[in-house]
């Protein structure tokens, strides 16, 4: 199976809100848009995205460059700061590939750490291919890493 993790954009602390409500700032809305326009993995079948402000953001940068369109992604409440066996259990239910998965740290270096045993850091924006024959602990190799310029 073939997994890729994005860690939202740069996001501002400009704003008097909840942290889930945080957006994108200027840079993380440049970042997201050159990262989905310079982008070279193949088309995802399913996206999984966080209910955040500023992850969603990021996602829909790539949906308006057209790498999938609105059904394909799903906003799932377990990607915003849920422990790992959540997110795992989420993971499972899909069985369309490749599945592109947006969300925060430290979750998604955690869930990258998990599937590969290495440490792989995920600054904002970037992104981490996972290819893998099991969810399971250690089963998976890390295939590209991507940030922007």
């Amino acid at each position: 199976m073939e997994i890729v993790l994005f860690r939202h954009a740069k996001s501002s602390w400009d704003y008097p809100v909840a942290d889930i409500h945080r957006p994108l700032n200027a840079r993380g809305l440049r970042q997201s848009q050159q990262m989905a326009k310079n982008c070279q993995l193949d088309k995802p079948a399913r996206v999984l995205c966080s209910v955040a402000s500023r992850a969603y953001a990021t996602a829909l940068a790539y949906q308006q460059a057209g790498w999938f369109s609105a059904p394909q992604m799903t906003l799932h409440e377990c990607l915003y700061f849920s422990p790992l066996e959540e997110v795992l259990a989420l993971i499972s239910t899909v069985t369309e590939e490749p599945l592109w998965i947006f969300g925060h740290n430290p979750q998604l270096e955690t869930l990258a750490e998990y599937f590969t045993s290495q440490q792989i850091t995920l600054k904002t924006s970037c992104y981490v291919q996972l290819r893998t024959n099991a969810l399971a602990q250690g089963c998976a190799s890390a295939v590209e890493q991507c940030s922007p310029q």
